[in-house]
């Protein structure tokens, strides 16, 4: 059952409460009195159904609700001659009447609705010549019940600006979720994209020097199959690395180590196995480094040396307070230098890359930012 159908029925029940108790007691107590004037009893009746059949409507619209059973009260009390002693039950409408418009008008209106209540009870008391206590009751009853009202009105709206704020905290946090898995696919096909691009272009390398030496030396060309062998075991590797977020649970963890500045040794050995001459110098120290740039210079490194395949080269790798600085050198022109994914690595990673060629000789030089920046810094 929704809210609106438990006031709905509410409502009808108090109506239909209100309504039997005060018509009851009206009748019982003009049957009592002596003389009896059954006009004035009619129209008691009449004003008594229109008070408490207002209420009906003391949601929807509260002010109009208030005048009409205020204007009904007043009219009874003229109906049954300024009698008012035995009639206990309409005296609960100084309650429920001034509350409901506090509670359901607008600021404005409620104040309006306060003012019509205390006309009509001041009346009232005209009418029956009533004492102080008299005055005293009614409009302190309509003016408490009125605060409550305004009080319960005032909760309300709190209530409702909370349960409205934490939906779009709730909404705000679900979006950057949604964000952050995006973003995360993006640098997932990113990474895949370069792991494709590099081992396959390492792949076809070796291909070549094997299709060439197999009738020359069979032997190197076996070292060139158990390259592409190996290269194509790593790039499977790393692969589930990359992809290792969309593994199941209950699937156990790969710890191999991710690619990152920690592995470059272990790439520059591995390129020395083609029976090249790769030097490699590192200055500083890495510290803590973003997870992009880390997993860039790999990366960069890499691509780099896959595109020189065949080429003696020297590399650098100088640690700064805030910045990385990747050079390699060559000792003759690589026209591939630098490739599609190198410039698009060290564009995500917010990087500089520049070529510095001198005659027979060529060297690309490499910075990326080691400081957060955005959001995170």
């Amino acid at each position: 059952m929704n809210a609106t159908v438990r006031t709905s029925r509410f409502d009808a029940l108090l109506v239909v409460a209100l309504l039997t108790a005060c018509e009851l007691e009206l009748v019982l107590h003009e049957l009592d009195r002596r003389p009896r004037s059954y006009p004035l009893l009619v129209v008691g009746i009449s004003a008594t159904a229109a008070m408490t059949v207002a209420l009906w409507w003391r949601r929807r619209a509260p002010l109009v609700t208030t005048g009409a059973a205020m204007v009904g009260l007043v009219v009874l009390v003229v109906a049954v001659r300024g009698d008012t002693s035995m009639l206990n039950v309409p005296q609960l409408l100084l309650f429920v009447i001034p509350y409901s418009v506090a509670i359901y008008a607008e600021r404005a209106s409620a104040w309006w609705g306060l003012a019509v209540c205390l006309v009509a009870v001041s009346a009232a008391n005209l009418v029956t010549s009533a004492d102080g206590g008299s005055w005293m009751f009614s409009i302190g009853a309509c003016s408490a019940a009125w605060c409550v009202g305004r009080y319960m009105r005032t909760q309300r709206s709190l209530a409702a600006e909370l349960e409205r704020t934490s939906a779009q905290i709730v909404a705000e946090t679900e979006g950057r979720e949604r964000l952050a898995v995006a973003e995360q696919r993006t640098r997932i096909a990113r990474e895949l994209q370069t792991l494709v691009a590099d081992n396959v272009s390492t792949m076809i390398v070796h291909a070549q020097a094997a299709q060439r030496l197999l009738e020359i030396d069979r032997v190197q060309a076996d070292d060139a199959m158990e390259a592409i062998e190996e290269t194509g075991r790593s790039a499977l590797i790393e692969m589930r690395l990359i992809l290792g977020v969309l593994h199941r649970a209950n699937q156990p963890a790969d710890l191999a180590p991710q690619p990152g500045v920690g592995q470059i040794s272990v790439l520059v050995d591995e390129a020395r196995v083609q029976q090249r001459h790769i030097a490699l110098q590192v200055t500083g120290d890495p510290g803590p480094l973003p997870a992009s740039v880390d997993l860039g210079v790999y990366r960069i490194l890499q691509d780099v040396l896959a595109l020189g395949d065949d080429t003696d080269l020297d590399v650098a790798v100088t640690f700064a307070s805030d910045h990385i600085d990747l050079r390699v050198h060559s000792h003759r022109p690589i026209p591939a230098w630098p490739s599609v994914a190198v410039r698009e690595r060290v564009m995500l990673c917010e990087g500089e890359l520049s070529v510095d060629a001198a005659g027979m000789e060529q060297t690309l030089i490499v910075r990326l930012p080691t400081e957060l920046r955005g959001a995170l810094a």
